[in-house]
């Protein structure tokens, strides 16, 4: 969950906050924005707030690998992460609240030789998000244009509808509007986001369907492009939801200019 810099464990509270942040350098502004309470090693609270931080979700967080070496670590009542919002690139800006009660913790060494502060044991956890439609519009339509500007086209317009698709999975459909030169098309991108109890996304069933001969065109040279996607796991918020499987997600329209996620989370079996 918390990458921490090679070294011996922490073993109180101070070293425990001091090698924390150092781990979160790439994304924390200020050390404050870290709050450890309580006696090693019963931690009353962990607080980390990303409010406004610019993170590579890709770069920046890496998932743990096979632990090599394990020792019991603190507990902890409260864990709260958030961000109101997280900086992703120049679009998206989502606000993230990651709440867990009664955590045990364990430090691991993996085989990579990377550090790591992860839950073995959780109460009651949840994690929220939310972001602006106008924001997740500017986001795909800007993967549309790359898409599309690789095999020669323009894309002028997309319009992108999100639904529940049963258990962990959302329905996305988008109608995009494309040119090559002065001639003007139609496709339409539809598919399925798999959420996966390590909370991976997985991309299926990605299917590009042309409208007239330039958006058939457009959709034959994209097609191949989603077929790769759909081979390759998402990971959102990458580490910091290692030690942790995904128990049930729901999908929500907020106020319609907004659309939310609430799931429900367990620490994962060690």
């Amino acid at each position: 969950m918390f990458h921490l810099p090679a070294g011996p464990w922490p073993s109180s509270v101070d070293q425990l906050r001091q090698r924390l942040a150092d781990g979160l350098q790439p994304l924390l502004v200020a050390p404050e924005r870290l709050s450890i309470l309580g006696q090693w090693p019963v931690l009353s609270r962990l607080a980390l707030d990303l409010g406004e931080a610019r993170a590579d979700l890709a770069q920046t967080f890496v998932r743990p690998k096979p632990a090599v070496e394990r020792q019991a670590g603190p507990t902890c009542r409260e864990l709260r992460i958030w961000a109101a919002p997280l900086r992703l690139g120049d679009f998206a800006k989502p606000h993230i609240d990651l709440r867990a009660t009664d955590l045990q913790f364990e430090f691991v060494r993996d085989e990579a030789g990377a550090h790591w502060l992860l839950p073995i044991k959780a109460g009651l956890s949840s994690v929220k998000a939310r972001i602006a439609k106008s924001e997740l519009d500017q986001l795909f339509t800007e993967v549309a244009r790359r898409l599309a500007k690789a095999q020669g086209f323009t894309v002028d317009d997309v319009t992108l509808s999100l639904e529940p698709a049963g258990p962990n999975a959302i329905k996305l459909e988008a109608e995009i509007g494309a040119r090559k030169a002065f001639l003007k098309g139609e496709f339409r991108v539809a598919g399925i986001a798999q959420f996966d109890p390590s909370l991976n996304v997985q991309l299926r069933s990605l299917k590009c369907e042309g409208i007239g001969p330039i958006g058939a065109i457009a959709a034959r040279a994209i097609q191949p492009h989603l077929d790769r996607l759909g081979g390759i796991p998402l990971r959102p918020l990458g580490s910091l939801l290692s030690g942790f499987t995904l128990e049930q997600l729901e999908l929500k329209h907020g106020d319609g200019e907004t659309l939310e996620i609430d799931a429900s989370i367990s620490a994962s079996p060690r």
